[in-house]
């Protein structure tokens, strides 16, 4: 039996990817004639509610075909340009593996993204399954991802959910898993009572794991 299970989301909790994806949507949305958005602005709109996000990322009711291909092999080639990991986190993997626990990756980027950028910053290595939004049917807060991955590795005694959005923290309640929020990530939340534990930087989720 491995000492537990741990399912981090990668943008806004393993990585700081926002100079990245502002790049791409601000080239889509010059494509369709549109102004330039800032980081902020872009950070706080992916992290807002899914149902919004093409009105608020491009004005219209849902993403089209035009949209999607021209974001794809945009930020496919961008994606590793200005993207870093966290401080603090590659060595909370290190000590995480080091203690016998099993990490896996669920994010509702594209697997393709998520695959080039950990290993790129070199961090892939420390994952054992990485599951992008193309895996299942439904992307979190949908639960469908966790229990795919939850399902993978059967043995394990504990399972705990690391994210940084409110997409994660429902994914979680709805797995009925322990939810940590990365505080040093994009998210904002300001109802933590699905929330197990709040760490405010890398070493705080190790000292809450020890």
């Amino acid at each position: 039996m491995t000492k537990g299970l741990i399912i981090f989301d990668m943008d806004g909790t393993l990585i700081d990817s926002s100079v990245d994806i502002t790049i791409s949507v601000n080239y889509v949305r010059k494509h369709f004639g549109l102004p330039k958005l800032d980081i902020p602005t872009v950070v706080d709109i992916i992290n807002g509610k899914r149902e919004e996000l093409a009105y608020n990322l491009y004005q219209v009711r849902e993403y089209t075909s035009t949209h999607r291909k021209l974001f794809e092999e945009h930020y496919i080639e961008q994606c590793t340009k200005n993207t870093y990991v966290y401080k603090g986190v590659e060595e909370l993997l290190k000590e995480l593996k080091s203690l016998g626990y099993t990490l896996s990756v669920a994010t509702n980027a594209y697997t393709k993204f998520a695959e080039k950028m950990l290993t790129h910053l070199n961090i892939d290595r420390y994952f054992d399954l990485i599951v992008g939004a193309c895996k299942v049917e439904k992307p979190k807060p949908n639960p469908d991802m966790l229990f795919h991955i939850m399902g993978k590795f059967s043995n394990s005694s504990i399972n705990i959910m690391v994210g940084d959005n409110h997409t994660d923290v429902y994914a979680a309640k709805n797995a009925n898993i322990d939810m940590v929020f990365a505080g040093w990530g994009f998210g904002k939340i300001e109802n933590y009572a699905d929330v197990t534990f709040v760490a405010k930087t890398p070493y705080d989720m190790l000292n809450y794991i020890v």
